[in-house]
């Protein structure tokens, strides 16, 4: 086995690279067609699906003005090749290509459509395509994480669509491996990100890596290690009391190849504090009735929401055929209490892939999705109530990789 079929696997089904929170306040000046941008702005929601064929993956972006009770195709949206980017803040669009190098900027219009803008290559830095890591810092500053062109941050501007200095990377580099890094959560002017460390013949540091950025002088803050827990594909949560979350799924099927790992679990990074605290850690696996577990989505109050992958379920041994393992209904949605485990509790709906990924927070609603079959089947928007109730709120195929609210200037 090795780790590039794991990268493979995980591309576009976590998520991470469009979950950067909305800047409300983000503005520009002039849309392309020269309209009004005084007038009364507006919001559409933005969708994108992620669909597999036997010619490969093709991406789906489009503005929907209502989602409930509805099914969202395919036909009214911009196709993007393979595993696209979105990166949406404000009323800014860019979409980064899995397959070129470029950023394209794109307009939301009043009638639901996106309109082109400008775009911007980074081939001469070197890069073959967009990476997913990308984080917003300000209106006018961005963090691209690039683990494998250049071992850098490209820092860009998205007001301008330029791109400025870079942060070198090489102090996180251990022996043999390459950093990758999703988004990442910010507290302040720290940014705080897990590097997945891992080679290309089935190598990988067993433990957890974060690095933390002072996105105020562009430098690397510190490196936080700890190897009571490994992995780094499900990312982080920021607490309301300013508590950072490190969940360790163990690169998703690795515990499956090695019985030495830890349990799924969870690590936390106090309020004001660059360190892991020794005294907490919470058994993920425990809490789902002895399943491994992958995804983190922060619901507030000390509970998080995970998918616990149990192999009973399945067509296929994990360990013989691990991509058609993930693309079964072979996983549940089970929320963890950890002010409580024993309050833990399965959501009463159909198993879905491990590869769903995290939820949605888009203002006060929260959303998970329940894919059948990955890439490739039915899938439904879930949207948890605040009565704790599970309403479907749009049917779609593949899985839904971007999801959010984007304003428009009317």
């Amino acid at each position: 086995m090795t780790a590039r079929w794991l990268l493979v696997a995980l591309l576009s089904g976590c998520g991470g690279d469009d979950d950067a929170p909305v800047d409300a306040g983000a503005r520009d000046a002039a849309p392309p067609d020269g309209s009004d941008a005084s007038t009364e702005p507006a919001a559409f929601w933005y969708v994108q699906t992620t669909i597999a064929s036997p010619e490969g993956r093709t991406s789906y972006l489009q503005l929907v003005d209502e989602i409930e009770g509805r099914t969202i195709g395919t036909e009214n949206a911009v196709e993007l090749p393979g595993n696209a980017r979105v990166f949406v803040q404000g009323n800014r669009v860019f979409t980064g290509s899995a397959e070129e190098p470029v950023l394209q900027r794109w307009f939301p219009q009043a009638d639901g459509s996106l309109e082109p803008g400008e775009r911007i290559s980074l081939a001469a830095l070197g890069l073959s395509f967009i990476p997913f890591g990308n984080n917003f810092i300000s209106d006018d500053k961005a963090y691209l994480f690039d683990g494998s062109g250049g071992i850098r941050v490209v820092i860009w501007d998205p007001a301008a669509l330029e791109i400025g200095d870079q942060i070198d990377l090489r102090p996180l580099m251990k022996p043999d491996f390459l950093p990758e890094i999703d988004p990442g959560v910010l507290r302040d002017d720290l940014l705080f990100v897990v590097v997945q460390q891992q080679d290309f013949a089935g190598g990988f540091f067993p433990g957890i890596q974060v690095a933390v950025f002072n996105t105020a002088t562009d430098e690397i803050e510190a490196v936080i290690e700890d190897e009571r827990c490994v992995g780094g594909f499900s990312g982080m949560a920021l607490a309301e009391d300013g508590s950072i979350y490190v969940f360790g799924d163990n690169y998703l099927v690795r515990q499956w190849f090695d019985d030495e790992l830890p349990p799924s679990c969870l690590l936390r990074i106090p309020p004001d504090e660059l360190a892991f605290d020794p005294a907490f850690f919470v058994d993920f696996n425990e809490a789902a009735g002895g399943l491994p577990c992958t995804g983190l989505f922060y619901r507030g109050d000390g509970k998080f929401l995970t998918t616990a992958m149990d192999e009973s379920l399945g067509s296929v041994d994990p360990r013989d055929a691990p991509l058609t393992f993930l693309n079964e209904p072979v996983s549940y949605w089970v929320e963890v209490d950890i002010n409580n485990l024993s309050a833990s509790r399965r959501l009463d709906l159909d198993a879905v892939s491990p590869r769903t990924g995290p939820g949605f927070e888009v203002g006060d609603r929260q959303f998970i999705q329940r894919p059948e079959a990955a890439f490739t089947g039915n899938n439904t928007l879930i949207e948890i109530a605040e009565d704790e109730s599970l309403i479907e709120i749009f049917q779609t195929t593949g899985l839904i990789t971007g999801f959010g609210r984007v304003e428009v200037e009317r």
